[in-house]
């Protein structure tokens, strides 16, 4: 909703323009009230008793003879009989408010005169009115909002029956019981107006002006929209027991407040008032009908909405709206203020345009929308050519296996992309876009979702992902937008305007087969839309090392260098001369000329004055060298004296990611000693990078445990808990590793223990929701059903949706549902995760599976899309024969599986427990 506009400004300007000057006269003193004594009959009612006197009426309490029944009696004035035209409608008004019958507004019995008296039977209603039940009651909050949601339905059925109340006030409503307001004088308010003319015309008003709208009093057409004024007039007043209007001195005071004044904020009277209730009090009484709630019905439902924890519609004033006012009323001098500003901003922008001439700036330098029914020539198809295809406005793999579409253009410089994704069937599996690459292998890839989990960042001819954001917090929605910003040294990942990744790289993919960009997808699940990029334009004042930097940029290092050797004969000793030294360096390093390179970043250190910033650049660009040249782990030095030189420069990044892919190639080796040395350097030189260098140690543990090695796993996570004590995601990650090698050494209480740990260590991060599904498994292996649906009803409830796992856990609870009686159906619950509104694809796989969605071979095909091992898919198998009855082939399957399954670990007493009772599974 946008914010609350100001009042209507013309509101002044139309008192002023009426005819003559305005003035406000109270009426009630031209109206000759009727008296009637105790015990008077009037019709066929008796006067009991005097209860009320208006401004125009009293009110009696009578007895009605004929049925035996109170009644209370309004006795209009005797001399209303003067105008024969406005007695006609006032009857007739009268008797369509009689047809009105809701428990909250007053039943009207008869409308009859006699002795030229008019009178009105209605109901008698014992209590007290709002406005003594507000001052002497004191209401809570919480009663206030249900008085004025329960009159806001009244008054919104009121006017779905064509009738306006038009006197809304606190003394027109009856408090039945002190509990249950109810309308009274309903519809009078209006007749009494009479057809004599407006305001503008008499100078008068007939009713109470504190809560009128100013569309009244300026004599306008009015509608149910004053009514909801009113109706805000006085829930202003039930919060702060203050009428924002009244002025008890004048009658004309209080209608020029009216007109003219904004209401003081609910919250400088009443401080502790939440901001929602002052933005509904306050929108519904606007003084432009225009900007009020539009009908009672939206007044109530803003109401509940709060009531309820809900997000209202209406919006307080905003901070532009609050100026404007501010400058309306201080015109002189902010006119004044106001030049002074506009000759400072032409001075500012000659300056920025004169910078600007120095600066690049992005220039859109492709753009596709797929409406054409190919994709043209200006796409290569892998690994054939009909491998994707463009339909209905949109361009997506047609094949499940492995694929990618090149865009057939070179881009070298600085670019931003941005595009649609959209996930379709059961949700994506790995989808994304790679830049500067042949192919998405050797290039830098951007995953919106990796194995059909949250995706990330990952380097070349690397699966380890990069990212900065917890995996818990992926932007759920139908489609997303990508952006991937590549700025200098910075490359940035952001999903639907949420920044997924940021990376530095210092040492970037260069060169004629890394000038290329294109889309990926596996399982021709999704499509993709809208492709933008965006190249970084040259600056209008270029720097003298353009051009060399631009053959740099294509990869043609022998001309680069060439063309910085004759540029430093111009810059003897200056900071220039030093760039293009490193520059010239890093060609070399990059062409295999290590002894070279080596030499000329050693005169750089020597030098003598080096920038501070180039410092640690040098450094790095020798580790580089000694990575290449003598292994990774003869690179220490020179890494950790470019962290030692600046702790906080981007360029330890670089170094940090580049170690940690290394390390992650030895864990593939099976080189564990090394990965541990990567990792023992890094977590002393990097404090500032620990969360991702503790994915070496991590890896390095699920390694340890594929092998077996449990005590090594416990060892390793015990060393974790000192390295990591500040960073609770590698911490709960350690612990559930810790965990997993006690349970397979049968320890189980121990292992229990170490995952209360894990989840103990981070409130939201993902390791500790996979933590209590490990939890849900231990009971569920047990027997423990009504334990484990506990556990997995937790992580569904709490567990963020943007984590697959809250999805896994709701099948598990359809699952477990079968054992326990007082639990949701099995096939409800799976139909709700098979066409949940969410891209991973492995939990609606699983849950349209089990429900007998799909069949058996389609489900180990999407489950060797994911990855998903051969066992584990058996284990599925088992788990779905054993649901649909099939219990022999259920047992056949899971021996079979625990054949192939190291003996004494936690997955073999997992099958054990399965195959004793698989009738519970």
């Amino acid at each position: 909703m946008s914010q609350l506009p100001p009042r209507n400004k013309p509101l002044k300007s139309q008192i002023k323009a009426g005819q003559g000057s305005f003035s406000v006269e109270n009426v009630i003193p031209r109206i000759e009230r009727t008296f009637l004594a105790v015990g008077t009959t009037i019709g066929k009612y008796r006067i009991q008793e005097e209860i009320d006197r208006g401004g125009m009426a009293v009110v009696y309490r009578a007895l009605q003879l004929d049925l035996d029944r109170e009644v209370a009696l309004k006795v209009l004035p005797a001399n209303i009989t003067i105008n024969r035209r406005f007695v006609d409608r006032f009857l007739a008004e009268a008797h369509a408010v009689a047809r009105l019958s809701h428990p909250n507004i007053v039943s009207i019995h008869e409308v009859a005169m006699e002795d030229n008296v008019y009178f009105l039977a209605m109901d008698y209603i014992p209590g007290r009115n709002l406005y003594y039940h507000l001052h002497f009651g004191k209401p809570k909050l919480a009663d206030v909002l249900e008085i004025a949601a329960t009159l806001a339905d009244a008054l919104g059925y009121a006017h779905r029956q064509k009738i306006v109340h038009r006197d809304l006030k606190l003394n027109n409503v009856i408090m039945r019981d002190d509990k249950i307001p109810v309308l009274i004088d309903f519809g009078l308010a209006k007749a009494l107006e009479g057809d004599a003319g407006t305001i503008t015309q008499t100078g008068e008003i007939v009713g109470s002006p504190a809560y009128m709208a100013p569309e009244r009093i300026l004599g306008h057409d009015s509608d149910g929209r004053s009514d909801i004024c009113s109706l805000g007039i006085m829930l202003y007043e039930m919060l702060t027991f203050k009428n924002p209007y009244l002025d008890p001195r004048s009658i004309h005071q209080t209608t020029m407040n009216v007109l003219e004044c904004d209401p003081i904020a609910p919250r400088k009277l009443v401080p502790w008032l939440s901001p929602e209730i002052e933005a509904v009090t306050l929108k519904a009484m606007h003084a432009d009908p225009e900007y009020r709630y539009q009908t009672m019905e939206e007044f109530a439902a803003d109401i509940r909405c709060y009531q309820q924890g809900k997000t209202v519609s209406a919006r307080n004033p905003s901070v532009w709206w609050r100026l404007g006012r501010f400058a309306s009323r201080n015109w002189t001098w902010m006119t004044i203020f106001t030049l002074i500003i506009a000759f400072s901003a032409l001075f500012g922008a000659s300056v920025y345009l004169q910078s600007r001439k120095e600066r690049p700036r992005w220039k859109l330098a492709f753009q596709e929308n797929f409406d054409e029914t190919n994709a043209g020539g200006e796409w290569g198809l892998y690994p054939e050519d009909t491998s994707w295809q463009t339909r209905n406005g949109a361009f997506s793999p047609r094949t499940d296996k492995f694929s990618f579409a090149r865009l057939e253009k070179t881009f070298s410089r600085d670019i931003m992309i941005e595009f649609d994704i959209h996930p379709r069937g059961d949700g994506m599996y790995d989808a994304g876009f790679f830049m500067y690459g042949n192919e998405p292998d050797s290039a830098y890839r951007f995953y919106v979702l990796k194995d059909g989990k949250p995706g990330g960042i990952a380097y070349p001819r690397s699966d380890l992902l990069f990212r900065d954001s917890e995996p818990t917090t992926f932007p759920v929605a139908d489609s997303y937008h990508v952006v991937v910003k590549r700025n200098e040294k910075a490359t940035t990942l952001s999903i639907n305007n949420k920044i997924i990744g940021v990376f530095w790289d210092f040492f970037p993919l260069l060169g004629k087969s890394h000038q290329k960009v294109g889309f990926f997808a596996k399982g021709a699940s999704c499509t993709f839309d809208n492709l933008r990029v965006y190249r970084l334009t040259l600056p209008q004042l270029s720097s003298p090392t353009m051009v060399a930097d631009r053959l740099w940029e294509r990869g043609d290092f022998d001309a680069a260098m060439d063309e910085y050797n004759a540029l430093l004969i111009d810059f003897p000793g200056t900071e220039s001369d030093k760039v293009m030294k490193l520059r010239i360096a890093e060609c070399q390093v990059r062409q295999g000329q290590m002894g070279a390179a080596r030499e000329i970043l050693s005169g750089l250190e020597g030098a003598g004055e080096i920038p501070d910033h180039l410092r640690p650049q040098i450094a790095f660009l020798k580790g580089i060298v000694q990575v290449t040249t003598r292994g990774v782990l003869s690179s220490f030095p020179h890494f950790g004296a470019a962290a030692k030189i600046a702790r906080y420069h981007p360029v330890n990044h670089t170094s940090v990611a580049f170690l940690t892919m290394y390390a992650e190639d030895a864990l593939n080796a099976g080189d564990f000693e090394t990965a541990k040395e990567i990792a023992s350097f890094c977590t002393d030189t990097y404090p500032l990078h620990r969360s991702l260098i503790g994915k070496i140690d991590c890896r390095l543990l699920s390694r340890l445990y594929s092998n077996r090695a449990y005590d090594q796993v416990l060892e390793h996570a015990r060393k974790m808990e000192t390295v990591y004590a500040k960073e609770p995601s590698v911490l709960a990650e350690s612990r559930w590793h810790a965990g997993m090698a006690l349970l397979s050494k049968r320890e189980d209480r121990q292992a229990l223990d170490k995952f209360n740990q894990s989840i103990a260590s981070n409130a939201q991060g993902e390791q500790v929701w996979r933590s209590w599904m490990t939890l849900g498994k231990v009971y569920e292996t047990n027997y423990r059903h009504r334990d484990a649906h506990g556990i997995y009803s937790k992580v569904y409830t709490e567990c963020p949706k943007g984590s697959p796992v809250r999805w896994l856990a709701r099948v598990n609870m359809a699952v477990i549902g079968r054992f326990l009686d007082d639990v949701e159906p099995m096939d409800d619950v799976l139909r709700e995760v098979a066409s949940a509104p969410v891209p991973f694809s492995f939990p609606r796989t699983l849950a349209r599976y089990y429900g007998g969605g799909i069949p058996e071979e389609e489900f180990v095909r999407r489950c060797r899309l994911l990855g998903i091992g051969d066992d584990k898919t058996q284990e599925h198998i088992a788990r779905h024969a054993s649901i649909h009855g099939d219990h022999e082939r259920a047992k056949d399957i899971l021996r079979d599986v625990r054949s192939r399954t190291p003996f004494y670990t936690w997955e073999y007493v997992r099958l054990e427990h399965a195959l004793k009772n698989t009738e519970q599974w």
